[in-house]
């Protein structure tokens, strides 16, 4: 029998200031575990401006022993942002562009022991995103 595992054993909580008048605050809700699955997000920069774009590179990793089946990562679109055309385009939910807390899911398969593959989202923030709004990014992954 297959199970549907989440990985949300530890959070890490980053800021992100953006920068005009007052900061608005970007937090990565990072869910990271020490058991076969695991994602790490980078951000381009550390700051952005309302209308303007942060890069996050989603890493996911295979790192036990085990070939990993039906591997999926959601990301729940942030209130205030959306984004457009990431890398690899997801394969379900809000496809190539998601506007705020919309999911996509990217379906990336088997992934081998070792392996890693890359996700790359250009999240954008809203030009109407008041100044010392707090966004959280969370992307969250399944397997069998």
């Amino acid at each position: 029998m297959y199970y549907k595992l989440i990985k949300n054993i530890r959070t890490i909580i980053k800021a992100i200031k953006v920068k005009k008048y007052a900061p608005i605050m970007i937090f990565l809700l990072l869910p990271l575990s020490t058991n076969a699955i695991d994602i790490d997000v980078t951000v381009s920069n550390s700051s952005a401006a309302p209308g303007e774009s942060i890069y996050h590179r989603v890493i996911i990793s295979n790192t036990d022993g085990q070939t990993r089946n039906n591997v999926e990562v959601s990301v729940i679109s942030p209130v205030s942002t959306s984004f457009i055309d990431p890398l690899p385009i997801e394969s379900s939910g809000c496809v190539n562009s998601c506007d705020p807390a919309e999911t996509a899911v990217w379906s990336l398969g088997s992934m081998q022991a070792g392996e890693t593959k890359v996700i790359i989202i250009p999240v954008i923030i809203d030009s109407l995103a008041a100044d010392g709004t707090s966004l959280v990014f969370t992307p969250s992954v399944t397997y069998t």
